[in-house]
């Protein structure tokens, strides 16, 4: 993202944002491909949501911060719930490096697959990864990756 970085007025100008929903739709298009109401951005490979302005790209995340609170963030901006493509403000929050890795505590073998919109767990036993699962809450994510890690140290150490 070289270049200048947009304002606040001006993102307003181009853009509505809903910071409940956390989606930003088109006040003014910039293309012809779009008309004036349709939701704005689209998903990079890594998860995230971007939008092209005046011929830079953004992550939404960050136009969302600008767009509610008149500046762009410093450093990072971390996204609570892990969900990259969820840009509700009440979702976010300026994190450092480490902040932002302490969403990961606890998750040892959680991730979210993008593609099935579910929770997938796995865990890892004699240099092996054993999927356990995929789950529609967190919650019974985390639930099953602790029951499964119960149950593997209950076998090891019935082996031993």
């Amino acid at each position: 993202m070289a270049g200048a970085i947009i304002t606040q007025n001006r993102l307003k100008e181009l853009l509505f944002y809903c910071p409940d929903a956390g989606v930003f739709s088109w006040v003014a298009p910039t293309s012809r491909r779009v008309a004036k109401g349709d939701v704005a951005g689209a998903k990079d490979h890594y998860g995230y949501v971007v939008i092209r302005l005046d011929r830079i790209l953004y992550k939404a995340h960050r136009l969302a911060w600008l767009y509610e609170y008149g500046e762009m963030p410093d450093g990072g901006l971390d996204h609570i719930n892990r969900i990259k493509s969820d840009n509700r403000i009440a979702n976010l929050r300026i994190a450092n490096q480490s902040e932002n890795m302490q969403n990961l505590e606890g998750m040892r073998g959680i991730r979210w697959d993008f593609g099935r919109k579910k929770w997938r767990v796995q865990i890892k036993t004699n240099y092996k990864n054993k999927f356990i699962g995929r789950f529609d809450a967190l919650a019974d994510a985390i639930k099953a990756r602790e029951q499964a890690k119960k149950e593997m140290h209950t076998f090891v150490k019935a082996q031993a």
